[in-house]
């Protein structure tokens, strides 16, 4: 391995980490590894890794990552909500749109099988985001508003309305059920027929 890392010119810098994957029961086997080397360098074993932007965790429940989401776009909310009264409701959802969707978009494919309980907390996050988007009181309830926001029918389908994000969270349904999304139905083409 050493060889093959000065081959290709690399190096491993001070920071890298290892991480084991693995079931529960496997993780109880392995609670014995510390450090793992690799090209003459010996590496820490990390509970949690960062890698291009994603934490993984020892089970790959993301339920780290999904906290991390939450947390960065939970501050862009609480800075649109003091503003909001100030914005036209336009503006506050190209806002809205711009400073969360790149966040909760970005590698959520990842997030198919995940616990219902990691992808609970980001569906709580859409449901605040929607209400502070469209002014509504923090004990509405958001499937009305969500559904606002959407540009899509009832079966999930963006045939009619091309301008929407494509959000794939499982591979069967090109939109997962009541996602906040950056156009009206005001928006749609076909609304206009």
């Amino acid at each position: 391995m050493r060889d093959w890392y000065l081959t290709n010119n690399l190096l491993l810098n001070a920071k890298s980490e290892v991480i084991v994957l693995g079931t529960a029961n496997q993780l109880r086997l392995a609670t014995t590894v510390d450090s793992v080397e690799v090209a003459g360098a010996t590496l820490p074993v990390a509970p949690t890794l960062k890698s291009l932007g994603v934490i993984l965790d020892q089970c790959l429940t993301f339920d780290d990552h999904a906290t991390a989401v939450v947390k960065t776009c939970n501050f862009h909310i609480r800075a649109i909500r003091h503003v909001r009264h100030l914005l036209p409701e336009s503006t506050a959802l190209t806002l809205g749109c711009s400073l969360m969707n790149s966040r909760l978009d970005y590698c959520n494919a990842l997030l198919y099988g995940a616990p219902a309980s990691t992808i609970s907390k980001l569906q709580r996050l859409q449901n605040n985001a929607a209400r502070v988007v469209l002014a509504a009181s923090r004990r509405c309830d958001a499937k009305p508003l969500l559904r606002q926001l959407r540009c899509d029918d009832a079966e999930g389908s963006h045939d009619r309305c091309s301008s929407l994000p494509q959000r794939t969270c499982c591979p069967t349904r090109r939109h997962p059920p009541d996602t906040f999304c950056c156009t009206s139905t005001a928006g749609c083409p076909e609304d206009k027929y």
